[in-house]
């Protein structure tokens, strides 16, 4: 058992970015979908709106469930790190962006795609990416997040939308929750 410091969140982040990258290297040229060898505009724009859109909708919908079961609702802001918003800013929105993009829709889906075909990667990295989360009232939104990150993964075969997304959605709820 850690405790729940900011310390321990930065360990723990810094050991999940070396096995992710781990992984996603240990798969031969796996990294060339990292960029796009060409950038498709509508993909850009359809991010951008999604990224734009889905913290105000996924805060919300989070904080009516919570309140409407009486669940406790966690921050996302490690207030007692120096430079809190910064250090959440990299622990929650950039970190996520880079090496659970690097893990689900890199690794994971590429193997499930080896083993089965593309349909079966984009669940089973979708699903796995939910679960991963270990929020059982989170899964109603994180499923479909995670179904249009492995779709913008298998349109474009690239990660690079994904990671922009992600990034986006994740700092916009961070924000979010530090308004107030």
């Amino acid at each position: 058992y850690l405790d729940a410091t900011y310390e321990n969140e930065l360990i723990i982040s810094l050991v999940d970015a070396l096995i992710s990258l781990a992984f996603f290297l240990s798969v031969k040229d796996l990294w060339r979908i990292i960029l796009p060898k060409s950038i498709n505009r509508n993909s850009l724009f359809l991010v951008l709106i999604i990224g734009i859109a889905s913290p105000f909708i996924i805060s919300s919908s989070v904080k009516y469930i919570n309140q409407l079961f009486d669940v406790y609702d966690y921050g996302l802001i490690s207030y007692e790190a120096p430079n809190s918003l910064l250090f959440s800013i990299i622990s929650v929105a950039v970190f996520p962006a880079l090496f659970e993009e690097l893990t689900f829709r890199g690794f994971i889906y590429h193997h499930f795609e080896k083993i089965g075909n593309p349909k079966m990667a984009l669940w089973a990295s979708s699903v796995l990416f939910a679960m991963a989360h270990i929020s059982v009232i989170s899964l109603f939104w994180l499923l479909p997040f995670g179904l249009i990150l492995a779709y913008l993964r298998q349109k474009q075969n690239t990660l690079i939308y994904g990671m922009i997304l992600h990034f986006m959605h994740n700092a916009g709820v961070l924000l979010i929750d530090w308004n107030g």
